[in-house]
């Protein structure tokens, strides 16, 4: 059998939905029988099924498709070297397919109301971990998993755990280091009040836009979310805690302090002049030329401002990368490290073996440390160079307690209870909208109005 490795690149419309899991349609997903699936016992004493991978030579001919996100040329190319590494382990039993996708959360969660969304794909992060079974293979348990991968809690349901991460992230602020020189800002402003002055200073001083959002892409604006425990300063708050306080989004709370910034950059006019335009391809071109200062998004996109910077005819120097603001001086500045997408295994591959082999040989790759400038998901990964100075910042980083027992899953009911949407982009483009005088409302009673929701969504549910 010729072995060979396809490259699909779907481009396909941006459709508008509504707050989480809206579209995903109530369902069984009965999952497809393979040689694969063996029972282990866990320490609870539980029966799970879970997939096993198989090793060098054990797997039936066939194809599988992977859903991914990667949509570049360089990066696909990459992709296709790492497949075909994975081809030589099984010589002449596989092939392995991309599917390039471009709106990925929002194409893929409508996909999900179907059997077609191929074998290996990243979990879309709106997909209620409770019914995580419904779509995707078990793929060990966590106790097992727990000692090889890290960050695998919130996609682990009653001890099961469904995804691997693609890599381990943290989230921060990029900026211009030639614009915060030529704005007289020394130091990493550490408080929201020092760095909405070091924003302010950069529009008085520089020709730069301070904050620049990308509003029209949406999914930019998700990315504020995992700022939540950095907030918060504490490591409970943001699975556990958050789902018992009846003032999640008042003033005071993390929700509250977390997307201050993004109101007041917005009302003080420093944010791009057209936000429904912006869009982070610009964001990062705008920021490696000076023309934008900052942007706040996760660690995956370090490699991409420095590319940015290079395609400039700069540095990868000229970017920097600095630690999101605590509320208050003296606050820990914790951040968070989390996951970025997991991989998961389809329950309607006919292939579940190969997938099950291909989820775990990617792990073991590159794609972390290379493509997503982050930490690998491998237990003992480093931090990537530009933030090596950030233990020097004072930062401490640290996972999210992850939640159990009737914790487990319920902050995902609630959001979706109250359609306040944490993982949607709704409320955010509704605090820029206001801010720039687009929605007759105030910030203070925007997040009164998502915390009335929240409560309502308590009640509804009994939670205490």
């Amino acid at each position: 059998m010729k072995k060979w490795t396809g490259i699909v690149l779907a481009v396909v419309l941006c459709l508008g939905l509504t707050a989480c899991g809206g579209t995903q349609k109530e369902q069984d997903m009965p999952v497809q029988e393979t040689n694969t699936i063996e029972t282990e016992t866990t320490e609870n004493g539980e029966n799970v099924e879970t997939g096993k991978a198989p090793q060098g030579g054990e797997m039936r001919e066939g194809t599988i498709t992977v859903l991914t996100n990667v949509t570049e040329g360089d990066r696909l190319q990459k992709m296709q070297e790492w497949a075909e590494e994975f081809d030589d382990l099984y010589p002449g039993v596989q092939t392995v397919e991309f599917e390039s996708i471009d709106d990925y959360e929002n194409q893929v969660k409508i996909r999900l109301s179907s059997s077609d969304y191929g074998d290996v794909l990243l979990i879309p992060n709106t997909v209620e971990v409770a019914k995580l079974s419904e779509y995707f293979v078990p793929l060990g348990s966590y106790e097992e998993l727990s000692e090889q991968y890290q960050c695998i809690d919130d996609r682990t349901y009653e001890n099961v755990v469904y995804g691997i991460p693609v890599s381990v992230q943290f989230t921060g602020i990029f900026y211009n280091k030639n614009v915060f020189a030529e704005a007289g800002i020394e130091g990493i402003p550490r408080t929201i009040d020092e760095f909405m002055a070091a924003l302010q200073k950069i529009k008085e001083t520089t020709d730069a836009v301070p904050l620049y959002t990308a509003y029209a892409d949406q999914w930019t604006l998700n990315q504020w979310e995992a700022n939540t425990l950095t907030a918060a300063a504490e490591p409970d708050y943001p699975y556990v805690g958050q789902a018992h306080d009846r003032n999640n989004f008042l003033k005071g709370s993390p929700n509250y302090n977390l997307y201050r910034i993004m109101y007041e950059a917005s009302a003080q006019g420093l944010i791009e002049d057209d936000p429904a335009t912006a869009t982070f391809d610009e964001a990062k071109r705008m920021l490696a030329k000076g023309e934008a200062a900052t942007c706040v998004c996760s660690s995956w996109a370090i490699g991409q401002f420095q590319e940015a910077a290079v395609e400039a005819g700069l540095t990868e120097e000229v970017i920097g990368y600095m630690p999101y603001p605590v509320p208050e001086e003296g606050n820990p500045q914790i951040v968070r490290l989390g996951r970025d997408y997991v991989n998961g295994v389809s329950v309607h591959s006919e292939h579940q073996d190969i997938a099950l082999a291909w989820v775990k040989f990617f792990a073991e790759t590159e794609y972390a440390t290379e493509l997503s400038s982050s930490v690998s998901p491998i237990k003992g990964g480093e931090l990537p160079a530009i933030a090596t100075d950030w233990y020097d910042l004072g930062v401490e980083f640290m996972p999210c307690t992850p939640a159990e027992g009737d914790d487990q899953g319920l902050l995902d009911r609630l959001d979706k209870e109250s359609e306040v949407g944490l993982l949607e982009p709704d409320f955010k483009q509704r605090i820029i909208d206001a801010g720039i005088g687009n929605r007759d409302e105030t910030y203070d009673e925007i997040m009164e109005d998502l915390n009335k929701r929240w409560t309502e969504a308590m009640d509804a549910l009994g939670v205490e």
